[in-house]
């Protein structure tokens, strides 16, 4: 995964960056080995630090705000509802694909009774 850090209005020290990197490593095993990119943005106001995360994975784009008053704990609250974006979009693919395979064989099944019908319907009409 690519990673690129911008910090607003503060520095990014190498423990954040590093539990940036630790709480987002679970995209990788999640949507497979295909290349992700993600950019995490902080940024201090006052007292209140935020953490942006967007990562991007094929078509599709995760993005997520955490704030809390620790940076640590923003990152990790961001990292966490990203993960949980991922998790929903595999889930939606699992299904499809089941769900897909379930109508087309139903419908397989509907045709050949379908034209076994029409088949005998003639076969009478013939007769």
């Amino acid at each position: 995964m690519d990673f690129e850090f911008t910090g607003r209005h503060m520095e990014i020290t190498p423990a954040i960056e590093q539990l940036a990197r630790k709480e987002l490593g679970k995209l990788d095993k999640l949507l497979g080995s295909t290349p992700l990119r993600a950019h995490v943005t902080l940024t201090s106001e006052k007292h209140r630090k935020a953490t942006e995360i967007v990562v991007y994975w094929r078509d599709s784009v995760f993005s997520a705000i955490g704030e809390n008053t620790d940076a640590a704990q923003s990152v990790s609250s961001a990292a966490q509802r990203v993960v949980k974006q991922a998790m929903r979009l595999k889930e939606k693919f699992k299904t499809r694909k089941r769900a897909g395979a379930r109508w087309r064989y139903r419908s397989r099944d509907a045709c050949a009774a379908h034209h076994r019908g029409a088949a005998l319907s003639r076969q009478a009409h013939d007769a």
